[in-house]
């Protein structure tokens, strides 16, 4: 319980230093915002937000800010970093083919695991098989089960991540990518 509480206050403090980043008028802070995650965005439309085509996330764009997370966090006791970053990539992977199903989609759990695992297994297959296949079914699987430490901070990342989306939509902080081809 301990190692929960101590993990969900560094995440609170990595995401107070973001925020306050954010905010920050510098054109340091705005170049860490361009690094951040600049790209077409798609996801927020599976999730039933309404916010204009060119400012969607994609699974792709959410899965690598959560990498990108994970990789500049804090060392933290028991906290396998590159583990992390791992399950980060590959979390909602099963997304890019069965769409993010959320709770208004009225879709069973059940339901949306067997989804998710097929599309995972479709994908696997692609790979032919073998040692990564698996690593990627074993990483995936441990996020969905809560089934480690590693597990459990990237779930605190993808609550940060959609927090941190939802404030760049908020706030007009996100640019698409026309806005950087035409600097």
């Amino acid at each position: 319980m301990n190692s929960k509480r101590f993990t969900l206050f560094s995440i609170f403090l990595f995401l107070l230093k973001f925020v306050a980043c954010l905010r920050e008028e510098s054109n340091e802070s705005n170049n860490l915002q361009i690094w951040w995650k600049r790209s077409d965005i798609h996801g927020w439309n599976y999730r039933k937000r309404r916010v204009y085509n060119e400012f969607k996330e994609s699974i792709a764009d959410h899965m690598y800010r959560m990498a990108l997370m994970a990789l500049i966090a804090d060392d933290l006791p028991g906290i396998n970093r590159e583990r992390c970053i791992k399950i980060a990539l590959v979390h909602d992977i099963a997304e890019a083919i069965v769409g993010d199903i959320t709770p208004s989609d009225g879709v069973p759990k059940v339901e949306k695991s067997r989804l998710e695992q097929a599309a995972l297994n479709e994908m696997c297959e692609v790979l032919g098989g073998g040692k990564r296949a698996e690593e990627i079914k074993e990483l995936w699987r441990e996020y969905e089960d809560n089934a480690s430490l590693e597990a459990n901070l990237v779930k605190d990342f993808d609550k940060i991540e959609m927090i941190l989306q939802a404030l760049e939509y908020e706030t007009g902080t996100f640019r698409s990518r026309s806005y950087y081809c035409l600097q």
